[in-house]
C-alpha cells in the first residue's frame, strides 16, 4: 500500500506540470533500482531543477542550437579551408544555456574547455568533410537521436537520487541514461555537469 501511494505521488507531482513542459512521468521501478531511492525523493529540489531544466531545453531547443559552433560548415563551406570552432559563436550557445537560469559556472567553463580542446584538435587534424569530430551529437543530452530524445511524450523514469545539503546527483532516464551533478549556489540548485552513464 505504502509503494502504490508513494508511485501514485511521484506521478501526480509531474501530472501537475504544465502542459508545455516535456510529459515527463516516473515509471514503476524493479526491485533492484527502487532499493537505491530515497522515498522522500518527490521533495527533492534538485530533481525539480533536473526536471525543469529539461523542459526548459524542449522548448528552447532551436533557439539554443541556432549557433554555429564550427566555422567553415554548413552554409559557407569552402573546400579549401578547414573546420575550426567559431568561439564567437560559442559564447552566444553558452550564454543562451546560461540563460535557463539552471545550469552553473561550472557546466559552463566546462564546455569552454570542450571548445577550446576540440579547436586544438581541429589543428592538428586538418579536416573538412563530415561531421567535425566532435561536434556530431547534441552537447547537452548527450545523443546523437534528438529527435526522439526530446518529443514531446518523452518518458522519464527516475534511477536514483542523492541529495545532500549542498551536493546532489540525480539519475534519470530518458531514451538513455544521464546523471546530472548538481551544486547548491546561493540557495538555488544549479547543473555542474551531466554526463552518458555506461550501462553495464
Amino acid at each position: 500500500m505504502k509503494k502504490t501511494c508513494f508511485i501514485i505521488t511521484c506521478v501526480m507531482m509531474i501530472g501537475c506540470r504544465n502542459n508545455s513542459r516535456i510529459d515527463a512521468s516516473i515509471q514503476e521501478y524493479n526491485e533492484k533500482t527502487e532499493s537505491n531511492i530515497d522515498e522522500t525523493y518527490t521533495n527533492k529540489e534538485s530533481l525539480n531543477t533536473v526536471i525543469d531544466f529539461l523542459n526548459w531545453y524542449k522548448n528552447n531547443y532551436e533557439t539554443v542550437n541556432q549557433f554555429n559552433l564550427v566555422k567553415n560548415k554548413g552554409v559557407n563551406y569552402d573546400s579549401t579551408k578547414f573546420y575550426s570552432v567559431n568561439f564567437e559563436e560559442s559564447e552566444k550557445y553558452l550564454k543562451k544555456l546560461k540563460s535557463s537560469g539552471f545550469i552553473s559556472d561550472n557546466y559552463i567553463n566546462k564546455w569552454r574547455k570542450y571548445f577550446k580542446e576540440h579547436d586544438e584538435y581541429l589543428k592538428k587534424n586538418p579536416q573538412n568533410d563530415g561531421p567535425p569530430y566532435g561536434f556530431d551529437y547534441d552537447f547537452v543530452l548527450l545523443t546523437q537521436e534528438i529527435d526522439k530524445t526530446i518529443e514531446s511524450n518523452v518518458k522519464l523514469k527516475l534511477l536514483d537520487i542523492k541529495e545532500s545539503n549542498e551536493s546532489s546527483i540525480v539519475k534519470i532516464d530518458i531514451m538513455m541514461r544521464l546523471s546530472f551533478s548538481l551544486s547548491k549556489c546561493n540557495g538555488k540548485w544549479l547543473i555542474d555537469n551531466i554526463e552518458n552513464m555506461v550501462i553495464e
